[in-house]
């Protein structure tokens, strides 16, 4: 089987590593997969069926019994256990628990296979908190995408202001701020910069010279 390209973009909560990711893949024609999705689609299951977040066995039996699949038609959506499901992935909630259910290693074993499958499968642009570092330490280029927290809690607020949901920037701040801290310390998989990571800030960038940053990367 030809070894298949992967870029990995890693980096923290809203630095804007799913965008970039789409573009970059449009641009090469290459797969884009957001690993976010698979946590984000085991909080949505715990949220669904209001298991307590502190109940960790119940959480990683979710994880290992979950079935997802990509819908093909359909980028920013994937199937959960037959479900199709898309917007309710991005709920301020689901969010909250994804960095939670994430942290687990029950869950983070489980969904480790899918995402090598992946890889394994096509050119891909693969986005996460831990694809250079753990998933696909072998990418042909690891990106680690960041910004100034209040550069990234700018941006967090206004999604959620755009959902219409009625919060604080303060109170998006220090959500920001206790996500990172949550995603830096967890003992199993932390957000950490690969050792041979190329990091970008983008705090003053716009998306498009993001883009070309990292394509330029790629084409040396």
């Amino acid at each position: 089987m030809t070894k298949k390209n992967v870029i990995a973009i890693d980096g923290p909560v809203a630095a804007g590593k799913s965008i970039i990711g789409q573009y970059v893949a449009t641009r090469l024609g290459f797969r884009y997969f957001d690993t976010g999705v698979i946590y984000r689609s085991v909080a949505w299951i715990v949220h669904r069926q209001n298991i307590d977040e502190s109940d960790k066995l119940q959480i990683e039996l979710v994880a290992a019994q979950m079935s997802l699949d990509l819908d093909t038609s359909n980028t920013n959506a994937v199937i959960v256990n037959g479900v199709i499901v898309s917007d309710e992935l991005k709920t301020q909630e689901v969010t909250r628990l994804s960095s939670i259910v994430a942290a687990l290693p029950g869950v983070r074993n489980s969904m480790t296979s899918l995402q090598r499958n992946i890889i394994d499968r096509e050119d891909v642009v693969m986005v996460g908190r831990d694809i250079g570092s753990i998933i696909a330490p072998d990418a042909v280029l690891k990106i680690y995408l960041t910004a100034s927290v209040e550069s990234r809690a700018r941006r967090r607020f206004g999604d959620l202001s755009d959902q219409g949901l009625d919060i604080s920037f303060s109170q998006v701040l220090q959500e920001t701020i206790s996500r990172d801290e949550r995603d830096s310390s967890r003992t199993d998989s932390p957000l950490v910069i690969p050792h041979d990571a190329i990091s970008i800030d983008n705090s003053e960038m716009t998306i498009e010279e993001t883009v070309d940053v990292i394509l330029e990367h790629y084409r040396i």
